[in-house]
């Protein structure tokens, strides 16, 4: 079967790039809210993407007890909080050069 090709009036385009971003908007906003019953708990990606840090330097991190992290059939979520509360212990103050 050979492809078809159709040309489209400039209304018919925007029209339908129109909409296009509404279905986008909506796919994105059904991602976010997807993520969101986790809310107190953080996947290990997001963990890493979030620190930088790579997973077995959060596995050192869990077993010397520095996060708080829960285990559900071999997947690690993490405690935000205790994310959070350790990205504070770290952060450092700017300083400028005179």
């Amino acid at each position: 079967m050979e492809p078809v090709f159709k040309l489209l009036s400039e209304t018919d385009y925007h029209n339908l790039n129109s909409k296009l971003d509404r279905l986008l908007a909506v796919i994105e906003e059904k991602g976010m809210q997807a993520q969101a019953p986790l809310g107190k708990w953080m996947t290990e990606k997001e963990v890493q993407e979030l620190t930088g840090k790579r997973a077995t330097t959060l596995w050192k991190m869990r077993n010397k007890g520095l996060l708080e992290f829960t285990k559900i059939n071999n997947k690690v979520f993490y405690n935000r909080e205790s994310i959070m509360a350790l990205m504070e212990q770290n952060k450092r103050r700017a300083f400028r050069l005179s």
